[in-house]
């Protein structure tokens, strides 16, 4: 792919101040697949095209209905019946001719692992788990980024598997140095310097583990061993939820509670309430969550693409109802 232009440099300014212009030139040279094209990644197709990737490829098979009208923005009532793709891909590439964007007019299970292989970043929403699990098998497998996102009404999550991430952070000087060297199972600082305007930049190591390995240590550990009683009754229902429907074809028949007690949850946290109102709002997209949820993804893309700032581990779940959006290390 070409390097970056003189007028490119101008039109990305801002940014470029942020991350400077190495950080553009990798984001430049990036090679992004989107999976499923649903009321997240029109969000995250909008911020990544926008800030300058290279090449996007949008990977989805399904047509155009009453229902994407409501929150993909690309798409319009004389496409009805259309590939969503095809339909909106006009509308993608005008929000920056720059970028490469292609269509790919396949669903989830025929993508191979020779073509996963060749993207730097993948993100797969909406699709079953056992097609997530494979698809991150084969993107980690060629050493690339994987993100996985879904909605259930007021409920929007974030998975990410960046295999092994370095990346910098800059923050004022502390008062006392930085040690190098493990700080926890995952991170590890390689380097701490001050810099001239006084402040410190750290480069630090993430390791990652993959979706199915990820979920099978939340219950072995179990996930709520390495909490404090009062961050266990403050863990969010969503989470156990979340993962008991990965379980099961529907939610109808995912149980809840038993999850939460394999993850060393207290029972309290999840109500009978709870459960018949997730189950309600499974497959419910709802924009204003696409837009927080799609908006911190394409983030932490580029921020991962341009190797700055603390990425997701590993993963994010987003409660509308309470504004709250908490991490956890599964």
């Amino acid at each position: 792919m070409a390097d970056i232009t003189r007028d490119e440099v101008s039109l990305y300014d801002r940014q470029i101040r942020l991350w400077g212009l190495d950080g553009q030139r990798r984001l430049h040279e990036a090679n992004v697949l989107v999976v499923g094209f649903d009321a997240v990644t029109v969000e995250v197709v909008k911020n990544v095209v926008l800030a300058g990737v290279g090449a996007l490829t949008i990977a989805d098979d399904n047509q155009v209905s009453e229902t994407d009208l409501e929150y993909n923005f690309f798409v319009t009532a004389q496409d009805i019946g259309a590939n969503r793709v095809e339909a909106g891909l006009v509308r993608v590439q005008r929000l920056n001719p720059r970028v490469a964007v292609t269509a790919h007019l396949h669903k989830p299970a025929d993508l191979h692992a020779e073509f996963l292989g060749q993207f730097d970043v993948v993100v797969t929403s909406g699709v079953p788990f056992d097609e997530m699990t494979r698809i991150n098998a084969a993107v980690r497998d060629a050493g690339h980024a994987f993100y996985a996102t879904g909605l259930f009404g007021w409920m929007g999550y974030i998975f990410a598997d960046l295999v092994e991430h370095t990346f910098t952070v800059e923050r004022p000087r502390p008062n006392a140095p930085t040690k190098l060297g493990r700080v926890s199972l995952t991170r590890e600082v390689l380097d701490a310097h001050v810099d001239s305007a006084n402040n410190e930049r750290l480069q630090i190591r993430e390791v990652y583990a993959p979706l199915h390995i990820a979920v099978e240590n939340a219950v072995k550990l179990p996930f709520a061993s390495t909490l404090k009683p009062r961050a266990r009754a403050r863990v969010t229902p969503y989470l156990p939820a979340l993962l008991a429907s990965w379980e099961t074809a529907t939610l109808a028949t995912a149980d809840v509670e038993a999850k939460a007690r394999a993850l060393g949850l207290p029972a309290t946290i999840v109500t009978h309430e709870f459960v018949a109102s997730f189950g309600a709002l499974e497959g419910v997209q709802i924009s204003a969550v696409a837009a927080v949820v799609g908006g911190q993804l394409a983030q932490d893309m580029i921020n991962y693409l341009t190797r700055r700032e603390y990425p997701i581990q590993n993963i994010v779940i987003y409660d509308a109802k309470s504004g709250q959006g908490p991490m956890y290390v599964l």
